[in-house]
């Protein structure tokens, strides 16, 4: 919990990860790493889903931002390895919450996955490979 700066090497491309806690306290920082962001990970923890509205609000200011237009973005809701209710019901609950359907110039996913046992970060990183690629023409 904090602050972590580190480089995942993945399908040959080294990528930077700024891994920017969400406690309150830290917010105010997060603007300081907009700088050539081409992805944003939105983490949400499945497990404290009464704080969704929070999110949307922190979300909102984030997207926001002149210098993150166009980046793509990931909802990455995590602790999928205990969550109990029903998976499509969370995916339209994040959706409606946090205006995906809204967002202009930005693609996103939502991955639903879990750090502890790994679940679908590979899928994460293929995704923001493909997308890069996308982007940029890389073939």
């Amino acid at each position: 919990m904090g602050f972590d700066i580190s480089t995942v090497q993945y399908a040959g491309f080294n990528i930077n990860v700024w891994d920017i806690g969400g406690q309150t306290s830290l917010r105010a920082f997060w603007f300081n790493y907009f700088e050539k962001t081409d992805f944003l990970m939105w983490v949400i923890d499945s497990s404290s889903l009464h704080r969704l509205h929070e999110s949307f609000t922190e979300f909102s200011k984030v997207l926001s931002e002149d210098r993150l237009a166009g980046c793509g973005v990931i909802v990455m809701v995590n602790k999928m390895d205990l969550y109990q209710g029903n998976v499509d019901e969370l995916r339209a609950e994040i959706v409606k919450l946090l205006g995906l359907d809204q967002l202009e110039n930005h693609s996103w996913q939502i991955v639903l996955g879990s750090a502890y046992t790994g679940e679908n970060i590979q899928y994460a990183l293929d995704w923001i490979t493909k997308e890069y690629e996308t982007r940029y023409l890389i073939l």
